[in-house]
This record gives C-alpha cells, sequence and structure tokens, in this order.
C-alpha cells in the first residue's frame, strides 16, 4: 500500500500549495530535491528560486535526462544588489529588494511558449521572510496558486522553511494557507536506508473537500535522491502509570481534625434530639393501651357507692 507522502510527490494525492519545514536539527532539503525531481519527470517546467543554496549545487544531484526542464531563479548570489558587479548569466538573476511580486514576475519572464502545466519550488522561503513582510510574501504565494490568466498553469508549489527562525505568528499563518504541511524530524537508526528511514515525516493534508489527513510515516532518501518511504506504524506502547503518592493532607495543619479514642467514645455516647431512647421507643412503639388517672384534691369517691354524685 503507498504511503501518504508517496501519493503526495507522485501526484497522485493532490495539492496546490506544500510547505517542508524542518530545523537546524535535521534538514528537508534531500526531501525537496526529491520532490523536484519527481515533479520534473511529470510536468513540463519547474522553477526553482534558490535562496538558500546556488543553484549550481542544487540541481548538480537532478538527473540529467530532466534537467532541461529545471529553471533556475538565482537569489543566491546578489538578492539585494548590493554587488553590481556580480551577475549570473547562466541563471535568472532574482532583486527582493524591490515591492513586486518575486515569485509570479519572474516565472511569467522565464516560463517557455511550450510550458503549459509547470511547478514553483523554492529554496527556501525563509531569507525572503526575513527580509520581507509576511503578507508581501503570503500575497505572492496566493496569486501563483490562484491565478488562472496566466497562459500556463502552475499545477504545485513546493516551499522549504527553517521553522526554527520564524516566530509563531508567521509559521501559522503560511500553514493556514498551505494544503500540505511536512515537518521532518531526525530518526536515530543505524540500519540501512532501504530497512530504516532516515527521517520522520508528519504530515497534515488538507482536501479540497474539507476533509483533513495527519499521519506520520518513515522516509529515507537514496545517493540517487529516490524516495524510500515507511508506512506508518500501527504498533502503540502501553504505559502504566502509578498513582502519584498523595501525602496526609492534615500532617502539618495548626489544628487537630482527627479524634483521639476516647473523644470518639464520648461521641458514641452522645443521644441526639432526634433519636429515641430504648425506653421511649419501647413505651410508644408498644401496640397495648393504658389509661392513667390523677384524681383531684376536691375528689369524694365513695368505693361503696360508686354513684353517690348522681342526683337519681
Amino acid at each position: 500500500m503507498a504511503t501518504l507522502l508517496s501519493q503526495l510527490i507522485d501526484g497522485r494525492e493532490g495539492s496546490q500549495l506544500i510547505v517542508l519545514e524542518d530545523s537546524v536539527a535535521h534538514s528537508g532539503r534531500a526531501l525537496l530535491r526529491c520532490i523536484t525531481t519527481e515533479l520534473a519527470y511529470r510536468l513540463d517546467q519547474v522553477h526553482i528560486f534558490n535562496f538558500d543554496t546556488s543553484p549550481d549545487v542544487f540541481i548538480n544531484t537532478i538527473d540529467t535526462k530532466v534537467k532541461n526542464k529545471l529553471q533556475c531563479h538565482d537569489g543566491w548570489t546578489n538578492p539585494l544588489q548590493w554587488n553590481l558587479n556580480s551577475t549570473n548569466y547562466r541563471h535568472n538573476s532574482l532583486d527582493i529588494s524591490t515591492s513586486e511580486d518575486v515569485f509570479m514576475r519572474n516565472v511569467k519572464k522565464c516560463n517557455r511558449d511550450d510550458s503549459k502545466r509547470v511547478c514553483v519550488v523554492v529554496d527556501s522561503l525563509s531569507p525572503v521572510l526575513l527580509r520581507k513582510s509576511p503578507t508581501y510574501v503570503f500575497n505572492g504565494l496566493h496569486r501563483l496558486i490562484n491565478t488562472n490568466d496566466l497562459g500556463f498553469e502552475v499545477c504545485l508549489v513546493v516551499c522549504l522553511v527553517h521553522k526554527d527562525v520564524h516566530d509563531e505568528s508567521a509559521l501559522c499563518a503560511l500553514e493556514h494557507l498551505a494544503s500540505t504541511i511536512l515537518t521532518v524530524s531526525s530518526y536515530m537508526s543505524i540500519m540501512p536506508l532501504n530497512e530504516a528511514p532516515l527521517g520522520i515525516c508528519n504530515i497534515v493534508h488538507k482536501r479540497r473537500t474539507g476533509k483533513v489527513f495527519k499521519k506520520k510515516e518513515g522516509y529515507s532518501v537514496d545517493r540517487d535522491y529516490r524516495l524510500i518511504t515507511f508506512p506508518e506504524e500501527t504498533k502503540q506502547s502501553v504505559i502504566k502509570m502509578e498513582p502519584p503518592d498523595q501525602g496526609d493532607p492534615t500532617a502539618n495543619l495548626t489544628f487537630n481534625l482527627t479524634l483521639r479514642e476516647s473523644e470518639k467514645q464520648a461521641r458514641s455516647e452522645v443521644v441526639l434530639p432526634y433519636t429515641l431512647s430504648a425506653k421511649r421507643k419501647a413505651n410508644e412503639l408498644n401496640p397495648g393501651g393504658r389509661i392513667y388517672y390523677e384524681p383531684d384534691e376536691a375528689d369524694d369517691f365513695d368505693d361503696e357507692d360508686p354513684d353517690d354524685d348522681l342526683d337519681i
């Protein structure tokens, strides 16, 4: 079964903007070269904006069969036009010191007439984000993936960004714009590349239908910059959590919350006002009846003639 990462790279899973996030602990440039090679095989032209590395160094590892499809835009040699005598005649030189859209302007300028399906690869977006406002950069990317009147189709934009040199707000805005976020991290292993991954790729892929996929897959890159993917592991480690040791909460109080045995005994002997004593309970619950009569002092009772007080 094909992994989600391989489906995104070979085009079986559609995406408009892929953001590849790496850090100083693990570089994502090897994976970016794999993506670039695969895009060159299936599209008409690949525009590569080089800001972190020299264009010659970047395309030196690309297969010679597809090098004629690569159009490099040099933002490495003299991006701010400080050196007036430095001009790269082999590649299109970039000038990011102006307010013009550096991406759309140069793609339209250098795109071949016979190239109808093209893609854009940015290595990397971090130097531009550090020199330009995020609004400027994100508007340029948005126009690149949403403009339909260019005479050609921009099928995909892939941007490498170093997440450890930007603040959280800029990264959140970029991830909101992207349809796929690939976050790579290192994987410590001494196994061969085809048996264990070189790195781990956390994937967040948003389809146009609104469904979001989140996966964690392994990947390796061989010497020819061909991608080897490893499916998501399904094994889950079970960790038994021991309850924390909770001490006695009444240990260090200034007053006493506990009772001694004598106090407990005295408490148990107290008769509460709403309870019945054994004697009262026996009298009130006895089914028989009794009449108690106490004669007054004025009563003159004659035992021999009980009716003496009657006037008959």
